[in-house]
């Protein structure tokens, strides 16, 4: 959780908030607990010109919002690989439910409503236009591919299947 940006990541976060400048209200910035993820919102901030706190520190964007068992999730990511197990559960369904060999992770369906829920009734009231919040691959995989009906599957090839892996 400690862990920065490289340079050229706070250079890329920057260059993302420069292409933003043209909405003139300022982001509400939110991260998961983990300091790149702060410092991505930041860099984004700095980007744009405009105040750089981040006054959103949530839990639910952690790397772990779709893991039943961090251990579980390691078996399967030494069966698989590392980025390769979350993406055959998004896409796939892999290490999902009672017939899984390793039930590592929570029906995707549920627990991206649940996570989409959540964020709708913490900034229900907030009279801000723009969030920006920022997480992790581990989590953003299930959610783009549940947000998109397993339809966003390009970056990386495994086998015949492409699946996102960074966004």
């Amino acid at each position: 959780k400690e862990d920065g940006l490289t340079p050229q990541g706070l250079d890329s976060a920057k260059f993302v908030g420069s292409k933003l400048k043209k909405f003139k209200e300022p982001l509400r910035l939110g991260a998961s607990e983990f300091y790149r993820a702060q410092k991505t919102v930041i860099g984004i901030a700095m980007g744009r010109g405009q105040d750089t706190t981040v006054t959103d520190t949530i839990s639910a964007l952690n790397d772990d919002w779709y893991m039943i068992d961090r251990q579980l999730v390691n078996q399967a990511e030494q069966k698989e690989g590392g980025w390769e197990a979350t993406s055959l559960y998004a896409y796939t369904g892999a290490y999902s439910g009672e017939d899984a060999d390793i039930n590592a992770y929570y029906n995707l369906e549920e627990r991206s409503v649940e996570l989409i829920e959540l964020l709708l009734d913490k900034y229900k009231d907030e009279p801000d236009k723009f969030i920006m919040l920022s997480s992790h691959d581990k989590l953003m995989v299930p959610f783009v591919a549940y947000c998109s009906g397993r339809r966003i599957q390009h970056v990386k090839e495994r086998g015949n299947h492409w699946w996102i892996n960074y966004l």
